[in-house]
């Protein structure tokens, strides 16, 4: 009986193993990283000034990031981005450009606002979701959101890590590197929206072709699924086709 009081006392709680089989591969090589720093500061082959103000110089870009990133975690939490690319597909009423354009303006504003990694993980499965609701074909979105998760991330210091560490090494307010970044930032944009559009917006390159707009919203007949041997009754014209 003691044996197994024993065991179970140093078996790992359930809260830490659920904590542990969500941390991916990336995470761990951070705890490792961490771990030897440690480990190095410890034996004195990092000196101890360094360390320091190595920290101070990191630790308030660190809070801020940390803030935004739970700030990110709550809108995902609260569906705010699901909620707004319904409304932009709503907004569309069918037109592909008009969709272009919204797509281009949410992401853009995502990833400046709550930075690239909130567009790149949090809302390029909400537009690719809300693709496959509406009937349209998911690529465009999904490669809308993934680009400018990158190339919009310059014009402030949130958008990206790297910028909060140039800013803070350079010596600029957030002002002064907005400007100094707003023509790039705008250059960089131009050309995305251009290549996108190009590569898998403009008609004829949408890949996988769709059957119609919003297809998915539209009633469907039991004779319409996998099994009928019938053809699915025609859907009843939109007024506002894709094109």
């Amino acid at each position: 009986m003691d044996a197994v009081t024993v065991g179970e006392r140093e078996a790992p709680r359930p809260g830490v193993r659920r904590w542990w089989s969500r941390l991916g591969g990336s995470d761990v090589l951070a705890l490792g990283l961490l771990g030897v720093g440690l480990l190095l500061l410890a034996v004195g082959l990092v000196p101890e000034h360094d360390a320091a103000a190595t920290v101070r110089r990191i630790a308030p870009l660190l809070v801020f990031l940390f803030a935004v990133l739970i700030l990110a975690e709550l809108a995902a939490r609260a569906e705010f981005f699901d909620v707004l690319a319904a409304r932009m597909a709503g907004l569309a009423r069918g037109s592909y450009p008009a969709l272009f354009g919204l797509s281009v303006g949410l992401a853009t504003l995502t990833t400046l606002v709550l930075n690239l990694d909130t567009t790149a993980v949090l809302l390029t499965p909400v537009m690719i979701a809300m693709a496959v609701r509406a009937g349209i074909a998911p690529l465009p979105l999904a490669m809308t959101t993934v680009w400018l998760a990158n190339t919009a991330s310059l014009l402030l210091p949130v958008s990206n890590l790297t910028n909060l560490l140039a800013a803070e090494r350079v010596g600029l307010t957030v002002l002064r590197f907005a400007e100094r970044m707003a023509l790039p930032q705008v250059a960089a944009l131009l050309a995305t929206a251009a290549r996108l559009w190009l590569l898998y917006w403009r008609p004829g390159a949408r890949w996988p072709p769709c059957s119609g707009w919003n297809a998915a919203a539209r009633p469907t007949s039991p004779s319409a699924g996998p099994g009928s041997s019938g053809p699915a009754p025609s859907p009843p014209p939109s007024p506002s086709p894709p094109r």
